[in-house]
């Protein structure tokens, strides 16, 4: 609970996130946030293998290794 709480400030709004993937692969588990001073935080959930995936926001193109079996926190800021 600390870990969330370091990035997800009181105030932040949960937003939409939307996940295109490939058919038959699995999904990570995902929630974002936009905090109040301004910043867009994603938590990322893998429950399956280590894999690769890109996450974007308007221009803005971030790719992450997400290990397996692991919860990834990525903070950045976005116009949304």
């Amino acid at each position: 609970m600390g870990h969330f709480s370091k990035f997800i400030k009181r105030g932040s709004r949960r937003i939409e996130v939307n996940e295109i993937k490939p058919l038959f692969s699995w999904s990570v588990k995902h929630v974002g946030f936009q905090t109040p001073d301004g910043t867009v935080v994603l938590v990322l959930f893998n429950e399956g293998d280590k894999r690769i995936v890109s996450v974007r926001c308007g221009k803005k193109k971030a790719v992450l290794e997400l290990e397996a079996k692991s919860v990834t926190t990525m903070e950045f800021s976005c116009v949304l």
